[in-house]
């Protein structure tokens, strides 16, 4: 999309679906690495043990039991998402990259706590990169009437948002305060 559309701005509100999306026992990252490493044979075994019912339901139990263990993880760990936003700053380095981290309901706040500080840290420490703190924007005691479930924002939820985005887009491009 990068190449299709050269962007002076990609903003970025981020954090939910990468940490806690846990359907796999390995990252995605994990999982991409595996699914280079295997060769084209090793690809079409896999394809045509994927269409055969016996192996299908095999995983399912597999995958069933993997979860009542407790071994899944994020599928985009804190690392590897501070991996990808490097990534995209320098892939795009002609643009700006707002980075915000997305808001949850109060009980679950605290697992995205160190996304949070990795987007800020992102934020001072790459140039391209500018950081808008989203919570104490929206004040912790306010987040959850924003939300019209765990982490979707209402529709004043989504103004708020572009109220706290506004700002930091017209410090980056130097626009003038609007009227």
């Amino acid at each position: 999309m990068v190449d299709l559309s050269s962007p002076d701005l990609l903003v970025l509100y981020l954090g939910v679906n990468d940490i806690f999306t846990q359907r796999h026992s390995k990252t995605s990252k994990q999982r991409e690495e595996e699914h280079e490493a295997r060769s084209s044979s090793q690809n079409l075994l896999a394809r045509l043990g994927a269409s055969s019912r016996v192996a299908v339901g095999l995983g399912a139990s597999l995958r069933s039991k993997g979860r009542a263990a407790g071994t899944y993880v994020s599928d985009v760990p804190v690392e590897e998402a501070a991996e990808n936003v490097e990534y995209i700053a320098a892939s795009i380095e002609q643009a700006q990259v707002v980075v915000m981290t997305e808001q949850v309901q109060t009980g679950n706040r605290r697992v995205l706590r160190p996304y949070d500080a990795m987007l800020r840290r992102l934020g001072e420490q790459i140039e391209n990169v500018h950081f808008v703190d989203v919570e104490s924007g929206f004040g912790t005691d306010r987040i959850d009437g924003l939300l019209a479930d765990r982490n979707h924002l209402t529709r004043e939820g989504n103004r708020e948002l572009g109220s706290l985005l506004a700002p930091e887009i017209r410090q980056v491009f130097r626009w003038p305060e609007s009227e």
